[in-house]
């Protein structure tokens, strides 16, 4: 019984809209949703100030199994906020994300790449500090 209820809640927790925000505080490593693994890895992340806002660009170590991105964003390190989703591609080498709403002080950022097996991968944490709002 408890397995068939696990499964249950697991299959909800993947049939949510791509869009939906994740939950909050989650660890740095992968989310095991389904039993698959994978060799999946982010390679380069770079954030970094442009125009009013801020961009991340990143690569992955194959685009092939990724169905997309959530881009989250902290400003004391511990609660994340979802403020962007970014389309998997099965060309192209780099990804790429403007963050227009940012206000002087550090920032943290991480992403969650969902791949189509179900599986959800955290980044490494990338942070950047805001003097003031140009």
């Amino acid at each position: 019984m408890k397995a068939i209820l696990t499964t249950i809640l697991l299959t909800c927790a993947m049939t949510t809209s791509f869009s939906s925000p994740l939950p909050v505080g989650t660890k740095q490593k992968a989310l095991q949703i389904n039993s698959k693994s994978t060799a999946f890895e982010f390679g380069t992340i770079h954030v970094h100030r442009q125009a009013d806002g801020v961009t991340l660009s990143w690569n992955v170590s194959d685009n092939s199994v990724v169905a997309g991105f959530y881009v989250q964003r902290s400003h004391d390190g511990t609660n994340y906020v979802m403020v962007g989703t970014v389309p998997g591609e099965s060309t192209g080498s780099w990804y790429r994300y403007n963050d227009e709403s940012v206000f002087p002080g550090f920032i943290n950022y991480r992403l969650v790449a969902v791949l189509n097996d179900g599986t959800e991968v955290m980044s490494p944490v990338q942070s950047i500090r805001i003097l003031r709002k140009k």
